[in-house]
C-alpha cells in the first residue's frame, strides 16, 4: 500500500488532479499501456509542443530554485536534442568515415530536423488524443 506522503502517491495526485480525476479513476485507465501514455502525454504535451507560458512558468521555477542555491538549468528539449545530435553526428564520423564529408554540424542539423517532424507529429497525436479520448468523460 502506497503511503500518502511519499514521492509516487503525490506524482499519481497530480495526475488526477491535473485531469480532474480521483486517484482510483486514475488507476483504473492507466493500467493499459495506452491510458498510462495518455496520461503522461496531457502532462508534458504543453511543454514538449512549445506553449510560451509553460516554457515561462518553467524557467521561472528554475529561476526561483538557483536563488535558493540549487543549480538548475532550463534547458529547452531543442537544445538537448542540438547537442545530442552534434555528440551523435561526432560518433558517426568516427565509425563511418564517409560521413566525414558532409560533418558532424549537418549531421545534427540533421537529428534536429527530425527531431522537429517528430515533435510535429507527438503535438497532433496528442491534440487529437486529448479532444477525442474517453478520459475526457471519466
Amino acid at each position: 500500500m502506497l503511503q500518502r506522503k511519499c514521492w509516487q502517491s503525490e506524482t499519481l495526485r497530480c495526475l488526477a488532479d491535473e485531469n480532474r480525476h480521483t486517484i482510483h479513476a486514475l488507476a483504473l485507465n492507466v493500467h493499459h499501456e495506452r491510458g498510462f501514455f495518455s496520461y503522461l502525454a496531457r502532462s508534458t504535451t504543453k511543454y514538449i509542443c512549445g506553449d510560451a507560458r509553460i516554457r515561462k512558468d518553467f524557467k521561472k521555477a528554475v529561476d526561483e530554485a538557483k536563488k535558493s542555491g540549487i543549480n538548475l538549468n532550463a534547458t529547452s528539449p531543442e537544445f538537448i536534442v542540438g547537442s545530442a545530435g552534434l555528440s551523435l553526428g561526432l560518433m558517426l564520423v568516427q565509425y563511418v568515415p564517409i560521413l566525414g564529408v558532409v560533418g558532424a554540424p549537418v549531421i545534427a542539423g540533421f537529428v534536429l530536423i527530425l527531431y522537429r517532424i517528430g515533435v510535429d507529429a507527438f503535438c497532433d497525436w496528442s491534440r487529437e488524443d486529448i479532444a477525442n479520448s474517453p478520459l475526457e468523460n471519466t
